[in-house]
């Protein structure tokens, strides 16, 4: 019974994620999980290394104490607020981890929180070592249940089972939820600094298809609830934002380590002279 109740739970985001990082373990590996909630992953990986003599060195990274304390002592903890990496009106701030240090990183259920996705995707690139493993989950915004909301001219139709909905209607109840990710724009989104290894979903919730739910989030990961990705870290060298000039405003600006802006269309025709225009 406990088996068979594990199969068919088997969708639910965080198992599924526990399930990839099992199998990309290696012998004295050093990992981080950033945002790491109530650290069932983190958990995991120290149980699961303990067991297998891997000896992984573990570090988390939050901004809340009460979060931090819970983990044992063995566990590397880093008190930070994600947010300071917003203030890029200077300088690009950076997370208190040291370049090129961990082998993996965690990121899941926390890019959705945040109005500063590029800043936060390349501090995971400086600090993963080149090939390092970048696991992260998100909300799909293209869901199964969202797809047949349209139809509806709702946000939501399955509310009772905590489907990611669109901002379609205010109500003031918001999940904190300020990005919405389809599997395409959060692949192009770790494109400048990541390759992807393994794509997936998980979770449909929906009573129906409960007993399936663990085949159709990998049959058809573009209609699963959540997003779950495993990307490379690219080989380039060069991994930081840079702040330009911009011809427009006379502020500053953002670009990709290639020079492109990070706005996706111009501000203004001053814009097709600029040579970070993002073409």
């Amino acid at each position: 019974k406990r088996w068979l109740q594990a199969k068919y739970d088997a969708g639910e985001n965080i198992e599924v994620v526990k399930h990839l990082v099992s199998s990309l373990l290696r012998p004295s590996m050093k990992v981080v999980d950033i945002g790491p909630g109530r650290g069932e992953l983190l958990g995991h990986v120290r149980e699961e290394s303990a067991a297998r003599g891997l000896q992984v060195e573990a570090h988390a990274v939050d901004y809340l104490p009460s979060i931090l304390e819970r983990f044992p002592d063995d566990v590397r903890t880093h008190l930070f607020n994600l947010h300071e990496l917003a203030d890029t009106g200077t300088e690009v701030r950076r997370l208190p981890l040291e370049t090129g240090q961990f082998d993996m990183a965690f990121f899941t259920e926390v890019i959705e929180h945040i109005t500063f996705p590029q800043v936060m995707i390349s501090e995971f690139a400086r600090i993963l070592k080149p090939g390092g493993l970048f696991v992260i989950t998100t909300p799909n915004i293209m869901c199964l249940g969202n797809r047949i909301a349209t139809l509806f001219g709702t946000d939501k139709v399955f509310r009772k089972v905590g489907e990611e909905g669109f901002v379609a209607n205010i109500e003031f109840n918001s999940y904190g939820h300020v990005a919405h990710y389809s599997p395409k724009s959060l692949m192009q989104l770790l494109s400048p600094w990541f390759s992807i290894e393994t794509r997936t979903g998980a979770c449909f919730k929906l009573p129906v298809l409960r007993f399936f739910q663990t085949a159709l989030a990998a049959m058809l990961p573009n209609l699963a609830n959540h997003i779950v990705l495993v990307a490379k870290r690219n080989e380039a060298a060069e991994t930081s934002l840079r702040i330009v000039p911009c011809m427009l405003t006379g502020v500053t600006e953002l670009t990709l380590p290639d020079g492109r802006c990070l706005h996706p269309v111009p501000h203004n025709a001053i814009c097709y002279g600029c040579p970070h225009f993002h073409k």
